[in-house]
């Protein structure tokens, strides 16, 4: 058995309106973040490819420069010795800047995480109301 709504159709079809309408604007909303998001993943896998890649073209060059010190005067040893333990000075160096720059990642992939689980709960919250407006724009089935 189900009951009569007592809105006009009229009343009705806005009402239908006001629900599809905030229905559409959660959808947008959502895109948005959702296309935000990508474009700010895309750049920081940009920037972590670039810092991995820098790092690997000095140490390359660094290996081909120590390279060449080393092969200048073979016999000099303890010059040898000190190109050797500047060369593994500044890849030490190197590692550190690039852990250095994948922490400080992480750090704000945690906190864009964090903004993210926060707007998706609002937004949740958001689309459940509109949800709500909308159902009861169907008629009650007893």
């Amino acid at each position: 058995m189900s009951t009569q709504n007592p809105k006009t159709p009229a009343a009705a079809l806005c009402a239908s309106s006001e629900a599809f309408a905030s229905y559409l604007d959660y959808l947008a909303t959502a895109q948005e973040k959702f296309a935000t998001s990508v474009k700010e993943a895309c750049e920081r896998a940009n920037r972590v490819n670039g810092t991995l890649l820098n790092a690997a073209l000095d140490a390359q060059r660094e290996a081909i420069a120590t390279g060449k010190r080393l092969s200048a005067d073979p016999q000099a040893h303890a010059a040898n010795v000190k190109i050797v333990i500047d060369a593994a000075s500044a890849a030490q160096e190197r590692g550190l800047a690039v852990a250095k720059s994948l922490y400080q990642e992480q750090v704000d992939v945690a906190a864009d995480l964090r903004k993210l689980w926060e707007s998706t709960m609002k937004s949740s919250n958001d689309f459940s109301e509109g949800a709500k407006k909308f159902g009861a724009l169907w008629p009650k089935v007893a």
